[in-house]
């Protein structure tokens, strides 16, 4: 019997905003979050972070209150892709003062 492939949380939120956008992916009690405005906010996410030069293998610590869904944008955000770039870092523009070259 073949193992099921490989996903992470990454390709599982972004399956299930195709399937289901508008499904309650986060609610933290006060605010909901659906599959699709997780998606959407983890990509604006990841691409804040790639346009100030964060790519693939840097370290970054996030500060967010916890139960906040700002933290769970935040933790999905930087292992995702940015969208039409593939892998978050691949093939990024060394930015000024990087530590390229």
């Amino acid at each position: 019997m073949d193992a099921p492939p490989v996903r992470t949380l990454v390709d599982i939120v972004r399956q299930t905003a195709l399937e289901a956008p508008d499904a309650p992916a986060l609610d933290n009690g006060s605010a909901v979050l659906t599959y699709a405005e997780l998606s959407d906010a983890a990509d604006a996410f990841a691409s804040a972070l790639w346009e100030r030069g964060v790519g693939r293998g840097d370290k970054i610590g996030i500060r967010i209150d916890s139960g906040t869904l700002d933290l769970y944008v935040a933790i999905v955000g930087p292992v995702g892709r940015r969208p039409g770039r593939g892998a978050l870092g691949a093939s990024r523009p060394a930015a000024a003062g990087s530590r390229a070259g």
